[in-house]
Parts: structure tokens; sequence; C-alpha cells
């Protein structure tokens, strides 16, 4: 049904006049006429008919005009909620994070110049499943986080993070300590590692033994990592965002040796949860640097 062609059937039912209906819709009296004949033709009935003392309503038409007016009224309401919705004031946006880059304060400038209103919060120095949780309860706006991504969430590649050895300090390095023998192992590339995936943990960090070169604890907490790493002869794979981030206190007692791997870094949302601003922040992201559709 077009609400146009209900619209004006509405208004000609209530002047009764084909040429004050006309100028009150901003339309010509022969458009009119052919919205009315092509409602008549979509509906199957004679609404109107001109007598010589002008235009009426038949029963039929009363009877629609009264439904109409039901109808009418509820598509109003819609667009009324819907200006409403589109001028809402938003308390705060929140975007989550394990580790803020210095490249996205370029976003957050961008975001404070289109949204002078709406607080900016970023919350720093969260687990990727911490991201994941929060994101799927409506409790962020955003994440920054490393792939594999749920698949009830959305992203988008925002860029490559290597991955880095993570050892305790002043350890001998055994023989066959190799970028071959590392990439044998990737990080979650085992079966092992692939099998947590499964089962619903996202960003499983694997601890390894050194001379079995197999993992030995695996956890989505880099502070057991961490602790593991440096009270056994252990080594891990961790992102070197992640490691930027780290206290000094655990720095000063380990050893980071760069590889050739490296994951994907993307920006993550709820689509049941977006608004305008959350499109709005996905775009400057995505217009902020080289980045490609996941």
């Amino acid at each position: 049904m077009d609400i146009r062609k209900l619209n004006a059937f509405i208004v000609l039912a209530e002047t009764l006049n084909y040429h004050k209906a006309a100028d009150k819709l901003c339309v010509t009296q022969p458009a009119l006429t052919k919205q009315i004949n092509s409602l008549e033709e979509r509906l199957n009935c004679i609404l109107f008919y001109r007598g010589p003392d002008g235009t009426h309503l038949t029963s039929i038409g009363q009877s629609v005009y009264a439904e109409a007016k039901i109808l009418m009224n509820h598509v109003n309401k819609f667009r009324r909620n819907t200006a409403e919705l589109s001028t809402v004031k938003y308390n705060e946006f929140k975007i989550g994070a394990f580790s803020f880059d210095s490249h996205h304060n370029y976003v957050f400038k961008q975001f404070t110049d289109l949204f002078p209103d709406v607080p900016l919060v970023l919350l720093n120095g969260m687990l990727p499943n911490e991201l994941a949780y929060q994101l799927t309860q409506g409790l962020l706006n955003l994440a920054i986080m490393p792939y594999p991504i749920p698949k009830e969430l959305s992203s988008r590649r925002l860029f490559s993070d290597s991955l880095v050895i993570v050892e305790r300090k002043n350890t001998d390095r055994t023989t066959g300590f190799s970028l071959g023998s590392i990439n044998k192992l990737g990080w979650r590339e085992t079966q092992e590692l692939e099998s947590y995936a499964i089962n619903g943990n996202i960003n499983i960090y694997a601890v390894y033994d050194r001379l079995t070169m197999k993992p030995v604890v695996t956890t989505n907490n880099i502070m057991t990592v961490l602790e593991l790493v440096i009270r056994k002869d252990a080594f891990s794979f961790v992102p070197k965002s992640v490691i930027s981030d780290v206290s000094n206190k655990y720095l000063e007692l380990m050893d980071i040796k760069e590889t050739d791997m490296s994951v994907d870094i993307g920006l993550v949302w709820e689509p049941n949860f977006t608004n305008e601003i959350t499109r709005s922040v996905i775009d400057i992201f995505l217009g902020s640097q080289v980045a490609s559709v996941c």
C-alpha cells in the first residue's frame, strides 16, 4: 500500500473538495485524481462519487476512511518515534581494547569534533574474551581485538600485529629453537589449541615447554602466561602490542624475541547494538588507515 495515496485519500475524504485537497497536498488536481483512481483500482472499489452538490464518500469509502485513519495514526507515530531516536542524547560511547595505539588518537579527536556532547570512554587493558562478552551484552560500543572473532560479532580488519616470543631472561636457547620449528607451532595453530577455539574460547595463549616444544598450559589470561614463562623453563607467543602494555616489573625478567609471524587485529562490534554514532566511528576508523574487509 502506497502511503502517499492513502494520505491523499484521507485529505480528500476530509475536505470533499479536489481543489482544496490538492492545495493541501501540494499537488495538481490531475495528480490527485490519478492517485485516487489508482487507489480505487488497487482496492477494487469506488471510494468517492460526484453529485450535483459536490464530492461525497461512498459507503465503502466511509469504511475505508475509518480504517485508513487508524493506519495513518500508526504511521505518524512511527515517524515521530524514529525522529526522536535519531536525535536521542547518548550518555557515553565506550571503546575497549587491550592496548590502544598512538594512531588511534586521530580517531578519538574526530569523534569529539563530530559528537561534542557525547562523552568518549576508553577502556584499556581488557582481555579479548572480556571484550567479546561486553560487546554481546551491549556494554561496549566497539572493541579493538585480535582474531579470531566470535561469529555473532561483526568486524573489519585494521592491521596486523607482530608476534613475539617471550621467555625467561638469560635462558640458554635450546638447539633447534628455530623459526622453522616455531612456525610449526604458530600461535593457536596446533590441533590442541584449535579444539579450544571450537569450544567457544577465543584468543587462547599457549605456554610451551622448551625441551619438548609442546604446550603445557593454555589460557586466555596474559598475566598467567607471563608468570609461567618467568618461573618455568617455558616460552609463549604473544602479540607485540600486548607486551608493550605490560608492567616493567615483568619486562625486566623476560627476553623478547621477534618472529616473522603476525596476528590480525580487528575493529569489532555487535550488529544488534549499533546506532548512527557507532556506524560513524567505524567509518572514521576504516578511513584513518588502509583496512580490508575480513
